[in-house]
């Protein structure tokens, strides 16, 4: 059994409201992880989040990854798997990226809950069977909640508020040192200040209701 890491040193970002920029890949190799190739990489970095749209891999469409082996004109997609995948490059395919530097936002954070949502099966109990049931409707992403403290000199406190205020997706990035990424796009629903002490500073909770599950890429 390896060595437990250590959550020290944890990193969170949040995407801002800047258009990510994005470059068009050419080929996508079947491999694990995939290599995407394309004409000129200037502007990425590796660790940075990338979104495949439009490549004709279901294994990759919609989906977020982690830039890594960044060359001129490749770099591989972290967390993905196309080996045995039967899709073909698309026709208008997209690798959106977001920058740690001018797209996203650091947030300074005490406490990170993520909650994983199931699906409730519906009851279609009889009187021959009062057990009866079937499956419900797909479970949805669930929710992250984030703890932190009021700073009102924090770009990550005000970043949440703006995020709260315009309702948009985000994207979210938590960095484990040595031990990969967890990825997921999410909607900041709410920002509470749910602890005021005598002494010492006000607690704030921010409910992040997310549209897509976090997966962890390493």
């Amino acid at each position: 059994m390896s060595n437990v890491k250590s959550t020290k040193g944890l990193t969170v970002f949040m995407s801002g409201t800047t258009t990510p920029a994005k470059v068009v890949p050419t080929g996508i190799s079947k491999a694990a992880p995939a290599v995407v190739t394309v004409a000129d990489s200037t502007g990425m970095a590796d660790g940075q989040v990338v979104s495949i749209i439009g490549s004709g891999f279901p294994e990759l469409d919609g989906q977020l990854f982690i830039v890594g082996g960044l060359t001129a004109t490749e770099f591989t997609l972290i967390g993905s798997d196309t080996t045995a995948s039967t899709g073909t490059i698309g026709t208008t395919p997209e690798a959106v990226y977001v920058d740690d530097a001018k797209d996203m936002v650091g947030l300074c954070l005490s406490t990170i809950g993520i909650n994983a949502e199931t699906a409730t099966p519906i009851s279609v109990a009889t009187f021959c069977d009062p057990t009866a049931s079937i499956p419900g409707a797909e479970a949805g992403a669930g929710t992250l909640d984030l703890g932190f403290y009021v700073d009102i000199q924090s770009d990550g406190y005000k970043a949440l508020l703006a995020a709260e205020a315009d309702g948009n997706e985000r994207i979210f990035k938590i960095t484990f040192p040595g031990n990969g990424d967890l990825v997921m796009r999410g909607i900041v629903s709410s920002v509470t200040i749910t602890d005021i002490p005598l002494d010492g500073s006000a607690a704030v909770t921010a409910q992040v209701t997310l549209s897509s599950k976090p997966k962890h890429r390493f």
